[in-house]
């Protein structure tokens, strides 16, 4: 019984991560209540932000040197992020 493990860093990761080199099916999710990039990629849903995701829970993650995160997850329209030690509420305009 042979199960593949995800590979650190992946290409999709990393570029949301770097903000460049995203894929050409990557399309801009409008993101209301804080600043924060996001993209629907094959299906998932990924984030940009400098802030910790609280909820709903990811399926992937990558932490930058310069304090971004980015975040891999299903397609959600509410996120909760903390922000300076506050939950902030955050809405996504799915397409």
């Amino acid at each position: 019984l042979h199960q593949e493990l995800p590979i650190a860093g992946s290409r999709d990761m990393l570029a949301v991560l770097s903000g460049i080199d995203l894929p050409a099916s990557a399309e801009k999710v409008p993101v209301v209540g804080m600043e924060a990039m996001a993209w629907l990629v094959d299906g998932d849903l990924y984030l940009r932000s400098e802030h910790p995701l609280l909820s709903p829970a990811w399926t992937g993650s990558l932490a930058g040197p310069d304090g971004l995160r980015a975040y891999r997850l299903k397609p959600v329209s509410n996120l909760l992020f903390s922000v300076d030690g506050r939950i902030v509420r955050v809405g996504l305009t799915l397409p």
